[in-house]
């Protein structure tokens, strides 16, 4: 009997083995289902003849054994699916009959139910079923911070979905201990450069640049890639809820703009650290979005802009606030006011990215070069009055007198390109012989000592724009900003 059991075993562990081979996504079911009844048959027949000596034979139940094989869904033409991408599941099987296991995980960890209804969160993909004994109050018991000891364990635990309440609170109180400071007027000028040194970097070395990794990681089908770029693949756009499915559409946003962190104190930092931080993938400091919505928001803060898709502040306000208290960059009072208003339009089905757990940034403060402020070499004779300098991030025109005389500013028109926005001049009065002239715009423009404010509004296209100084006598000097 010994022998015949053997030979039993032997059978059954070859269409074991059989079934394997014939397993990839659903393929052909009916065979993998055929052989599986065909192995329980043999099964029954060595218990039989066997139950003398052995006992009873147990056998496998098809779904244990698909969920043994990797499979995760009965599709509803009978056969098992092992696709790892949700809404592909049983595609080319007229849809999931029943899910094999109760809950799935998502490239960020977080935890879902497996129902035909379950989505992961935004910019993040599904990556398969968990095992179809886990239990997510176990889970959650897991990451129970414990007491201290002196006993050293290594311990395995999963990700689950943070109450919607806790990434909103942490958030109020980050928020209160941001620092409340207008932008300091003596900061040196922006220059995009000193943060990503004319691009994206490549900061793992694998080929694929800042760009092509986001695009890559968030798209939520198999994008295509050509060489070290990617091409194509679908994303979903967070500010509005629109797809985009090519690349070229697709732009990267800096949830917190370069040219803003550097009114809120990244000036002070040196160039890794403005590098670190143009490239930093944090979840929530760097999204897929569509160009045009980058462009309408340009360097604004959250005072000047939200998202089109009012159901996008919340998590808007909680990524901003995260990157700010990260960093530790200062925030402006309305700037404040306008974060907490986002913040109230939370709520309990408020679906929330999980809190990324990232020590604070490594920030390195140099000791800003002293900047002087260029003399003007007055000729003799006239006063002659030209521009100077255009920076459209930082909003300022500078003006100077590069002639023997002092000059009367009345008369004298300053406008952009389009004349969209144009200012007389009079009203700041005159300029001595080689005396400059800055004339400040933007929401947080402030007066001082040769700094003059034109209006609290955007006046300089970031994307290039041109400064023109018309004179009384209708010549005009114009500059590049």
């Amino acid at each position: 009997m010994a022998d015949i059991a053997d030979d039993c075993m032997g059978t059954v562990g070859s269409m074991a083995d059989g079934s394997n081979n014939f397993g990839g996504r659903a393929a052909q079911p009916r065979w993998r289902i055929a052989l599986l009844l065909a192995g329980m048959l043999v099964f029954v027949a060595c218990g039989v003849s066997d139950a003398g000596e052995s006992g009873p034979t147990t056998t496998l139940h098809p779904d244990d054994q698909a969920i043994a094989d990797g499979f995760f869904a009965l599709c509803n033409d009978g056969g098992y699916s092992d696709n790892v991408e949700f809404d592909k599941t049983c595609s080319g099987g007229d849809g999931v009959d029943r899910w094999l296991a109760d809950y799935g995980e998502c490239s960020d960890g977080t935890v879902i139910e497996m129902a035909a209804t379950s989505i992961c969160p935004s910019g993040t993909r599904f990556v398969g079923r968990l095992p179809a004994d886990f239990d997510p109050d176990v889970a959650s018991a897991s990451t129970t911070t414990q007491a201290p000891t002196t006993t050293t364990s290594t311990t395995t635990t999963t990700s689950i979905p943070a109450e919607p309440s806790a990434p909103i609170e942490q958030a109020l109180v980050a928020l209160e201990a941001l620092t409340v400071a207008d932008p300091d007027l003596q900061r040196p000028s922006y220059e995009r450069d000193q943060y990503d040194n004319g691009g994206w970097a490549d900061v793992d070395g694998d080929c694929l640049n800042t760009r092509h990794e986001l695009l890559l990681a968030y798209s939520l089908d198999e994008p295509v890639l050509d060489g070290c770029r990617v091409i194509s693949g679908r994303w979903v756009d967070p500010y509005t809820g629109d797809t985009l499915t090519t690349a070229d559409v697709a732009t990267i946003d800096h949830l917190v703009p370069l040219a803003e962190a550097h009114r809120s104190g990244s000036w002070r930092w040196d160039n890794a650290t403005k590098n670190a931080f143009a490239n930093d993938e944090t979840p929530g400091m760097l999204l897929v979005v569509a160009g045009e919505v980058n462009q309408s928001k340009a360097d604004k803060s959250p005072d000047q802009w939200l998202p089109p898709d009012p159901a996008a502040h919340c998590q808007y306000a909680i990524d901003w606030i995260n990157t700010k208290a990260r960093y530790n960059l200062t925030i402006t009072g309305a700037e404040s006011g306008a974060l907490d208003r986002a913040l109230d339009t939370c709520t309990t089905s408020t679906v929330l990215r999980p809190r990324a757990e990232t020590p604070a940034a490594n920030v390195v403060v140099t000791t800003p070069t002293t900047t002087t402020t260029t003399t003007i070499a007055a000729s003799a004779g006239a006063g002659v009055v030209g521009l100077l300098s255009c920076d459209k991030r930082a909003e300022v025109v500078v003006i100077a007198n590069t002639g023997g005389a002092e000059v009367s500013l009345s008369g004298y028109v300053l406008h952009d390109e389009g004349r969209k926005h144009e200012v007389s001049l009079g009203q700041f009065g005159s300029l001595q012989p080689g005396q400059q002239l800055a004339i400040v715009t933007g929401d947080t423009a402030t007066a001082a000592q040769g700094r003059v404010v034109w209006k609290r509004q955007n006046v300089w296209n970031n994307d290039g724009d041109i400064a023109n100084l018309i004179a009384p006598d209708g010549s005009f000097t114009v500059t590049g900003c």
